[in-house]
């Protein structure tokens, strides 16, 4: 009986929409929403089933789809995909032309961007050339303009402020 019962337990979406959802998570919810959005996100990456990435985000498809429901569609076959985008609330750092600040997103795609605006500076930090960051002139992650501009991210860089930046919440992701 015990067996018929888990069997038959649906994963129901939990929606975030804005901040105040995500923080109304238990701490534990929160890192399962985090580790959800970090299989979707290597998933896409990757090329790698779905089952692969949250075994290697440490969860399980039913915590992917739970948490991020939108970015997994059925095929035919019974397996799941993760779909090339989605507009799951995400509330993450950018370096913007205002300093290292928190936004909120609803598209994946402006994620990505903000992901590769950071990975962008430090690889110019390490020697790259600048071209990696000026692709992004004029561009904007949450109604924030990325900084592009060499000067403004050195004195970032000297008051500490680009030390370490990650683009997730890890508080709250």
């Amino acid at each position: 009986m015990l067996n018929d019962l888990r069997s038959a337990r649906v994963t129901v979406y939990r929606a975030i929409r804005r901040y105040a959802d995500l923080q109304a998570l238990s701490p534990l919810a929160q890192e399962a929403r985090a580790r959800a959005l970090d299989a979707i996100a290597d998933a896409r990456r990757l090329g790698i089933s779905l089952s692969a990435a949250a075994a290697g985000a440490g969860t399980t498809v039913a915590t992917v789809r739970r948490y991020a429901a939108p970015a997994v569609e059925r095929l035919p076959s019974g397996r799941y995909r993760v779909t090339p985008s989605d507009e799951l609330y995400r509330h993450i750092r950018v370096i913007s032309t205002r300093g290292v600040i928190w936004v909120d997103t609803w598209s994946s795609r402006e994620a990505e961007r903000a992901s590769a605006h950071a990975n962008a500076i430090k690889a110019y930090g390490f020697g790259d050339d600048y071209d990696t960051i000026a692709a992004f002139a004029g561009q904007q992650v949450g109604g924030a303009e990325l900084e592009t501009d060499i000067l403004a991210l050195g004195a970032m860089a000297a008051a500490g402020d680009l030390d370490e930046v990650e683009v997730y919440d890890s508080t709250a992701s």
